[in-house]
């Protein structure tokens, strides 16, 4: 029923990783679930259990949105928006082909490997309820945001906080069986489990959002 069962164990060093076929998927269409992706990145991290693996603090998922420095949430959506062909889309989401950020698009120009987009965010899964659930969240993401009635407006206020990521999230994926897994699950009900903290690695002083974040290293040279 479970990986217990087979004997298996996580830890906080075990990643659950979704690949995407993104064999037949056009630009607009990969634009669009990074552009949202970014947008509503807070929401994702408040979805996956474990706070060592939210806004930029595991080496191998780190944040995409803090890789477009400190630029706005508009800034960030019209940045994408300029990419003209797959390989400009993936320096801006994978900057020096990184491949180790939330969602990884690099694989979209490696002939060596599939051709997906990978959701290295999860932590590792010992329920099989787990691992269905977040599949289906992923899934249901990229086959509705490319088609989905949204505009910035939706996703990009400058005072965005999880919480209300979150309701945008809900709404893109239109899943009421989903939303209800994780809000039980997740205890997304309790106002803590909301706030997802940005905290510069050098010294630790937290941030209210990764824009802050950049702000501050780039002033203090905290990289």
């Amino acid at each position: 029923e479970h990986v217990r069962q087979l004997g298996i164990a996580t830890n906080r060093t075990c990643g659950f990783h979704v690949h995407v076929d993104a064999t037949t998927t056009q630009l607009p269409a990969l634009r669009r679930i990074s552009q949202c992706f970014v947008a509503l990145e807070n929401a994702f991290d408040t979805i996956v259990a474990g706070n060592h693996r939210r806004a930029d603090q595991n080496i191998f998922c780190r944040s995409n949105r803090i890789a477009f420095g400190p630029l706005s949430n508009r800034q960030r959506w019209n940045k994408i928006s300029s990419a003209n062909t797959v390989q400009q889309l993936v320096n801006l989401m994978n900057p020096d082909h990184d491949r180790y950020r939330k969602l990884n698009l690099t694989n979209l120009v490696n002939p060596h490997r599939p051709s997906t987009m990978e959701f290295r965010l999860h932590g590792g899964v010992e329920e099989l309820r787990d691992a269905e659930a977040w599949v289906r969240l992923v899934l249901r993401f990229c086959s509705r945001t490319p088609t989905a009635d949204i505009t910035p407006s939706q996703t990009l206020a400058e005072e965005a906080t999880p919480a209300m990521e979150l309701m945008a999230l809900w709404k893109m994926v239109d899943c009421l069986g989903l939303e209800q897994f994780y809000v039980l699950d997740r205890k997304l009900f309790n106002p803590r489990q909301l706030q997802n903290h940005w905290r510069c690695k050098k010294c630790k002083r937290p941030f209210g959002n990764a824009r802050a974040l950049s702000q501050h290293v780039e002033a203090t040279g905290h990289h």
